[in-house]
């Protein structure tokens, strides 16, 4: 008898967040051209960043219907937080987020809700490098000024195993490959594939999570990009 486990869902990342007006409508065109109807969503902000209004309000702006920050829920348990159809993770400083993320257990509702309940996972800059098996990379971007030394991502991107994709926000196709280039074997060897999403854009990935007794990992089955001019 198979013991494998299934699951789809989609995930959208980009450089620019709900917190400014273009964020909101690159959002609004994906939403668009993917046929995608807002209903709830759950924003994972950091209080001392002071953007929650104007991210509530672009949200009610997109159609969301019921609207739940994190805020309001910090110390609860995963059962006591409502199940929603869409995640949303703030742009800012990647440890500082990861950091308040974890520390009330966020990243166990968040995994719950996408590979669980088939939300669909909007990560903005430190939030689309989070989505990954491993935000390392972000050292290079932002400073770790909470001293996290445990970089395991919340592995909803591509991946077998312990190797995946990673995206690195704010850069062009051609910078993503200097970049590239400039990697040593190690940090190499750390990703499948390493996809820049530049400001102006989304990129969009259907990933199906397979479970299979032990062995898990996340396979690609549709990767496309949608761009604000």
């Amino acid at each position: 008898m198979s013991n494998q486990i299934n699951s789809e869902y989609k995930v959208i990342l980009t450089s620019r967040g709900l917190n400014i007006t273009f964020g909101k409508e690159l959002i609004k065109k994906v939403f668009e051209k993917e046929n995608i109807k807002p209903t709830s969503i759950f924003l994972m902000t950091v209080a001392s960043y002071k953007v929650d209004d104007i991210v509530i309000k672009h949200c009610r702006e997109l159609g969301f219907t019921m609207i739940y920050t994190a805020v309001g829920f910090e110390g609860k348990s995963v059962l006591e937080i409502p199940d929603v159809e869409f995640i949303y993770v703030t742009e800012g400083n990647t440890f500082e987020i990861v950091d308040y993320i974890r520390k009330n257990h966020f990243d166990d509702y968040i995994r719950k809700q996408v590979i669980d309940n088939n939300a669909t996972y909007i990560g903005a800059s430190a939030g689309a490098i989070y989505a990954a098996c491993s935000f390392k990379e972000a050292e290079n971007f932002d400073s770790n000024f909470v001293g996290i030394n445990q970089f395991k991502g919340l592995m909803l991107t591509p991946h077998r195993e312990d190797v995946g994709l990673v995206v690195i926000p704010h850069y062009t196709y051609n910078q993503v490959q200097t970049y590239i280039s400039n990697m040593d074997e190690i940090d190499k060897n750390r990703y499948s594939e390493v996809l820049n999403v530049a400001n102006e854009e989304a990129l969009i990935l259907d990933c199906k999570r397979i479970v299979n007794g032990a062995s898990e990992a996340v396979e690609l089955l549709r990767k496309r990009r949608i761009r604000l001019e």
